[in-house]
């Protein structure tokens, strides 16, 4: 008989779980036992990934808006007590060049990447568990600059700094930064200019951007697994995680 995985029974909360990144790890922690509360704008959507991923707990909510973090937050007491992990995913991001970027852009990739992330980990703190850990979906677009995603990875640098921030000012929890690459499978270039996208891809490998993808369904396993990990070595502190893809 082996023994059971960290993640069979676990509680989490997953914010932005209703496409990418965010669905594909919601039906993977069902698919290892947890007990999932899924958070996101689209409740249709959210629905459809719970009922893809045969359990779960749906709540429509904006992350962006405080009234919709407590309530999630109201669910996750009725529903779990307390959490396990926390894992932020929800995340937006604009293609342009810096002139060209409008102010909408950069209110609404602020808003969702960082605003969201701190409203709702303010509300989520007082439930999770000593040894829980609060995750947080970053990008490598912090360190290499690509051509076209300025807003977005301002944003997401923003995000890292309140990643900081919170361990100063709650050393008894852990948070922990996930470094994501290029992933597919994902609807982040859904509503990106494809002129402009093609014309960005053109310059990051004079950047010294390899452009190697990975699978939306690889990137939740990778990501479980290190929950997984964190949850069974309460002792540890894991504060990065980078994932890429391999170069092409």
């Amino acid at each position: 008989m082996t023994d059971a995985s960290p993640l069979d029974a676990a509680r989490v909360l997953v914010a932005g779980a209703s496409s990418g990144i965010g669905a594909a790890l919601t039906t993977e922690l069902v698919g290892r036992g947890a007990r999932v509360v899924a958070c996101a704008r689209r409740s249709e959507r959210l629905a459809e990934v719970i009922g893809t991923a045969g359990g779960g707990l749906a709540v429509g909510a904006d992350v962006t808006d405080a009234d919709d973090c407590d309530r999630v937050l109201e669910t996750v007491d009725a529903e779990l007590g307390m959490l396990d992990a926390l894992v932020y995913a929800a995340g937006v991001g604009t293609m342009a060049a810096l002139a060209d970027n409008d102010p909408e852009a950069w209110h609404r990739d602020y808003a969702v990447n960082v605003i969201g992330a701190n409203i709702l980990t303010a509300r989520a703190l007082p439930h999770l568990a000593d040894s829980g850990i609060a995750a947080y979906i970053s990008s490598r677009s912090t360190e290499d600059s690509h051509w076209g995603l300025s807003s977005y990875a301002a944003s997401k640098a923003a995000l890292d700094q309140s990643i900081r921030s919170w361990r100063v000012e709650h050393r008894d929890k852990r948070f922990l930064r996930i470094q994501m690459g290029n992933t597919v499978g994902t609807e982040f270039g859904e509503h990106l200019d494809p002129a402009v996208t093609e014309h960005a891809m053109s310059q990051w490998p004079g950047q010294g951007i390899d452009l190697g993808f990975m699978e939306v369904s690889d990137v939740a396993g990778a990501l479980a697994d290190v929950l997984s990990t964190a949850l069974a070595h309460p002792a540890l502190d894991i504060r990065e995680y980078q994932l890429d893809g391999r170069p092409l």
